[in-house]
């Protein structure tokens, strides 16, 4: 694990032991990957009161409403060599599509590091973590790809299996 992982797991930790809520990390799949900038640490909530939340003993920072929807609230962590983030929401659908999204951005990198570095490529130059591994992956126009993203672990190795034995096969043929 790199040295961009290992400070967001600890980040993490000492958030975890120090939140009175239950929380569950929501970032982390490709780390620090953009030059010259250093990856946030995402943090989600779930909780049906996520306005004007104590979340003592933590070093709050005005919290916002992104959307201006009143559909989550996200405070700013202070104290931390990287920004952190609580995203405090009443929709676990929602929240739980975050998690779903680290949890196959993980895999994806550990399983299929080819494809990995291409999309970390695609990240670097700008594109977000779930863009970058849609455009990996070949999803179809009109395909959201934050929903391509949140589907089943054999859903999306599936798909990078597939991208994998189509480009072997393409090399194998311009070696001939």
């Amino acid at each position: 694990m790199d040295t961009g992982a290992k400070q967001i797991i600890k980040i993490f930790g000492d958030v975890q032991s120090k939140c009175p809520y239950s929380i569950t990390l929501a970032s982390g799949g490709f780390v620090d990957a953009v030059p010259g900038k250093v990856s946030d640490v995402d943090i989600n909530l779930v909780t049906p009161d996520f306005k004007n939340l104590d979340l003592s003993p933590l070093v709050c920072l005005p919290a916002r409403d992104p959307d201006r929807n009143d559909s989550r609230w996200i405070y700013r962590i202070a104290g931390y060599d990287r920004p952190v983030h609580i995203y405090a929401i009443a929709d676990e659908k929602r929240a739980t599509r975050a998690e779903k999204h680290r949890s196959n951005e993980l895999m994806l990198n550990t399983r299929f590091p080819k494809l990995a570095f291409a999309a970390a490529i695609l990240k670097s130059n700008g594109s977000g973590t779930e863009i970058a591994w849609a455009a990996i992956l070949g999803y179809v126009n009109g395909e959201n790809p934050y929903d391509m993203m949140a589907q089943s672990e054999d859903i999306i190795e599936a798909r990078a299996q597939g991208v994998t034995e189509h480009a072997e096969h393409v090399l194998q043929w311009s070696t001939l």
